[in-house]
């Protein structure tokens, strides 16, 4: 009976593991000026493209001068000032790279991700390694001029995920250790206390 039961148990093991570790999360603003973001489980990104386009806006007939704040496509008035910001809570220590892009600007601009800012008018793209420390919150933004309809600008910091937690297997013969280990106790006790008795 004992042999039978060594080897069931001998046969089952047990798996130790945690469930997948969520990286990142962000919440982002300004749909409205043509914000757009997100993240998941290998990258967070942000961009602004397609500035507010009012269209058929000129009705004289003639060509309107572009000021500060838009320009004319046509007809249609084009809103220079595009922005989006969002705030990033990281879970856990994250280290990747960052790269940016921009296209189309008027007076360049400023791209700031997890307090780096990058002034657009001097790198319109480029890229750099950055790491974050767990239980930190971070602020990022664009904030860009058009002088296109195409304008854009965007970056994205792809993170290298940590390993997933290991599955450690326990096996059976653990369970059966103690028992025996508690038989050789009371076997020592016993024999320690017959030879005191002598």
């Amino acid at each position: 009976m004992k042999t039978l039961i060594f080897l069931f148990a001998s046969l089952i093991s047990f798996n130790a593991s945690s469930a997948p570790v969520e990286v990142m999360f962000g919440q982002f603003s300004h749909p409205d000026l043509g914000g757009s973001g997100g993240c998941n489980s290998t990258r967070c990104t942000a961009s602004v493209t397609k500035p507010i386009t009012y269209e058929d806006y000129n009705d004289t007939g003639g060509p309107l001068p572009d000021t500060e704040d838009y320009f004319w496509s046509g007809n249609d008035r084009v809103t220079r000032y595009m922005s989006m910001n969002n705030t990033s809570y990281v879970h856990e220590d994250v280290s990747g790279v960052v790269t940016w892009e921009s296209g189309g600007l008027y007076s360049g601009g400023q791209i700031s991700v997890f307090g780096n800012v990058i002034d657009l008018s001097v790198a319109s793209s480029g890229s750099f390694y950055l790491s974050l420390f767990a239980n930190t919150i971070h602020t990022s933004y664009i904030e860009i001029m058009a002088n296109s309809v195409d304008a854009f600008a965007r970056w994205t910091f792809t993170y290298d995920v940590p390993p997933p937690p290991i599955e450690t297997p326990i096996p059976a013969s653990l369970f059966l250790f103690a028992p025996a280990l508690l038989v050789l106790i009371g076997v020592r006790r016993r024999f320690l206390q017959s030879s005191l008795a002598r």
